[in-house]
């Protein structure tokens, strides 16, 4: 029981962390870029190593941007390439008007992409720094847009958006996919004002204040994390609200991803080779959390496999979720979602709302049927108090779920419910715990329940 009740908190906290940081997403308004009239000295850093078949793709990139030539400097740094790409860069600069600089790292005796890129900011004379990686495709509005962003807000650093390239195989959606969960972890936490991740394909940081914190030093053993050491170390001088995310399509660079599941892995440990050098409270915490939830689930997937009881009741719930969500998707799932959220719409669109609640009401009390007949079938006996005061648990796991993640989309929203279920009764499970009496919860209940519909009102009257 103390196993189930201590799983039960990192998953809460897990939620809490996902739900405080979708918050931060959807709060986060887009930028729109629009100025024409720009005054800010710009060096574009890109450090490449064996990057002779992107370099090019990249350099056309860079020469296509709208950003005034005479504000613009681009500088590449040469990490001891041994497949002619300082070559291929000379002759995509070629002709060029823009002005760069190609320089190697291997006269200095340093090598590693923290002095590649430390290299090009020392030898740099662009007020703003911004850095990206020599397999990504830049759009045309890239640098306008993120200087667009700095002259408006003047942050110390800005977190560019990065998605990856479009592919044609599940593992590369599925790559996608999780990325995207990272960019907006990203976002979600720096709009919070407690900056997690960055990431080096599209960053920008003041030239000075990569001077006034030293650059890279402290960290250099580490052979990747020049995006979120560098974080951090404006985090420390500056403060977090030194610290934007641009939420701005026109700027947001795309990147490869891994085309083998050794590559995927390799970079997964790259990745994770750093975290020995963090020293931030909230990112230890937060990868403690993830860690853990992700433990959790694997050791429940192994118990599963040993306990038919707990595979069912798995499938059986994920089997119900993902009927809901397809029927809801369906035309007559939207006009039942709409008759809800606004039945004179839906009236005026030709529907009978009448037959639509009937259906709802239908739909609603066949789930209730089930989930009372497999509550039977598991404690062997029914009793007609079972269900009461049932509503009012619905409706907090309801509040709690939406309150935490904003869901935008059918999914989200299912999978809302679901986790505003289990961390209302894991407060319950930890209330009994304290010694509380069963018969309090209802009271305790509904006053949780009002105090989350005031905060909502507040919050949406603020906003």
């Amino acid at each position: 029981m103390t196993g189930i009740i201590l799983a039960g908190l990192v998953f809460l906290v897990y939620a809490l962390l996902i739900g405080a940081v979708t918050y931060g997403w959807y709060s986060m308004p887009t930028f729109r870029s629009s100025s024409e009239d720009f005054s800010t000295p710009v060096s574009v850093i890109v450090a490449a190593r064996n990057e002779a078949g992107t370099i090019g793709s990249l350099i056309a990139g860079l020469l296509r941007q709208d950003y005034p030539v005479n504000l613009l400097q681009v500088t590449l740094v040469d990490d001891h390439s041994g497949d002619g790409t300082l070559q291929q860069a000379r002759h995509g600069f070629s002709g060029s008007l823009v002005s760069h600089q190609l320089l190697e790292l291997s006269g200095t005796g340093k090598s590693g992409k923290k002095a590649a890129i430390d290299y090009g900011i020392q030898n740099a004379s662009g007020r703003l720094v911004i850095t990206t990686d020599a397999d990504c495709s830049l759009p045309k509005t890239w640098i306008s847009s993120m200087v667009h962003f700095y002259e408006q807000y003047h942050p110390k650093m800005i977190l560019g958006p990065v998605r990856f390239s479009p592919s044609n195989t599940l593992f590369g959606r599925l790559q996608a996919l999780e990325f995207m969960s990272l960019i907006a972890t990203t976002a979600g936490s720096a709009a919070l004002g407690i900056p997690l991740m960055a990431n080096g394909a599209n960053l920008a940081y003041e030239r000075e204040a990569f001077l006034d914190c030293g650059g890279f030093a402290g960290n250099s053993a580490y052979p990747s994390g020049d995006d979120v050491f560098m974080m951090f170390s404006i985090k420390r001088k500056y403060g977090a609200a030194a610290i934007r995310f641009m939420k701005c399509n026109p700027a947001a660079v795309n990147t490869p991803p891994s085309e083998s599941l050794r590559e995927f892995i390799a970079q997964r440990l790259r990745w994770v080779s750093k975290s020995r050098g963090y020293s931030d409270p909230f990112i230890i915490a937060a990868s403690f959390t993830v860690y853990l939830t992700n433990l959790l689930l694997l050791i429940a997937l192994v118990w599963g496999i040993f306990s038919a009881k707990v595979l069912l009741v798995a499938l059986i719930f994920y089997l119900f979720k993902l009927l809901i969500d397809f029927f809801l998707k369906t035309e007559i799932g939207l006009v039942l979602i709409s008759s809800g959220d606004n039945e004179k719409m839906t009236q005026g669109l030709g529907f009978n709302t009448g037959r639509i609640k009937i259906l709802g009401m239908g739909l609603s009390n066949a789930l209730i049927a089930v989930s009372g007949a497999l509550t039977a079938q598991q404690f062997g006996f029914a009793d007609i108090s079972m269900g009461i005061g049932i509503i009012i648990v619905g409706i907090a796991a309801l509040i709690l779920g939406e309150s935490l993640f904003h869901p935008k989309t059918t999914f989200v929203h299912t999978l809302a419910i679901i986790i505003g279920t289990i961390i209302y009764y894991v407060i319950v499970s930890l209330g009994l715990r304290m010694g509380l009496a069963p018969t309090d919860f209802k009271i305790a209940t509904a006053l949780m329940v009002i105090a989350v519909l005031i905060f909502r009102f507040k919050r949406s009257e603020n906003e």
